[in-house]
């Protein structure tokens, strides 16, 4: 988790809050540019993790009493 964290800092979050902070000191300032490679990190991260869970397969359903072992300790 500390590592994706990481990467939404580094790749949308701290690219946002500089476009937020120039577009306000500047009228003129194009933020949209910042904006569109912000979404396409997150688009492309998403599709990462989606085709990580397609690579990993189905898991395979927990038995009855094992769950039940699991909510009992």
């Amino acid at each position: 988790m500390e590592e994706l964290e990481q990467w939404a800092r580094a790749e949308v979050i701290d690219p946002l809050l500089y476009a937020g902070a120039n577009s306000a000191e500047k009228d003129d300032f194009d933020y949209e540019p910042i904006v569109e490679k912000s979404l396409r990190a997150l688009k492309a991260k998403v599709l990462q993790s989606y085709r990580n869970g397609q690579a990993a397969g189905p898991r395979q359903p927990q038995k009855q009493w094992q769950r039940q072992r699991e909510f009992q300790r």
